[in-house]
C-alpha cells in the first residue's frame, strides 16, 4: 500500500518524457499567445509543449495552492512566481509561464502553457483549476 503510494508520488513528479516532435519554437509559441497589445517574453529558443495530464498529476501534490493568500505579502503573482519555480524545476524546458491579465473584477496573476495540442491554458495556481482564456479577459504579459 505504502510502496503503491510512494511510486505514484514519483510518477507525479518525474518529467514527462516527450519526443522533439512535442516542441514549440519562440516564433511559434509568441503567435499563439492570445494579446496583440501586450508584451510577450520568451527567454528560450524552444520549449516542449506540456502534457496538461502530466501537469495535472504533478499539481495534485504540489503545495502551492496550499499557501495562504495574504495581500501584498503573498498574493497572485507570488504564488503564480512560486509555481513556475516549482514546475521549471519539475522540468526546465517546458512551456509554462507567468501570465498577467485584466479581467471584469480586476488585474490578476497566474501561470500559463501551450499544450499538447497547441492550446494555450491558464492555471490558477491558488485552486490548480486549468482553462482556456475567457472571452472578457485581457492577456497583457506574458513570461516564458
Amino acid at each position: 500500500m505504502i510502496a503503491g503510494f510512494i511510486q505514484a508520488v514519483v510518477d507525479a513528479m518525474s518529467p514527462p518524457q516527450q519526443a522533439g516532435s512535442k516542441r514549440i519554437d519562440r516564433r511559434v509559441l509568441s503567435s499563439l499567445v492570445p494579446t496583440s497589445d501586450g508584451f510577450v517574453k520568451v527567454t528560450d529558443r524552444d520549449y516542449k509543449r506540456v502534457d496538461r495530464a502530466a501537469l495535472e498529476r504533478f499539481l495534485q501534490f504540489n503545495r502551492v495552492d496550499r499557501r495562504v493568500y495574504r495581500k501584498t505579502a503573498n498574493d497572485c503573482d507570488d504564488f503564480a512566481y512560486i509555481l513556475m519555480g516549482d514546475v521549471t524545476r519539475w522540468d526546465s524546458d517546458l512551456a509554462f509561464g507567468i501570465a498577467m491579465v485584466s479581467r471584469p473584477s480586476g488585474r490578476h496573476a497566474l501561470n500559463c502553457f501551450v499544450g499538447l495540442d497547441m492550446q494555450m491554458y491558464l492555471v490558477e495556481p491558488q485552486t490548480d483549476e486549468i482553462f482556456t482564456v475567457p472571452d472578457d479577459w485581457h492577456v497583457y504579459f506574458l513570461l516564458f
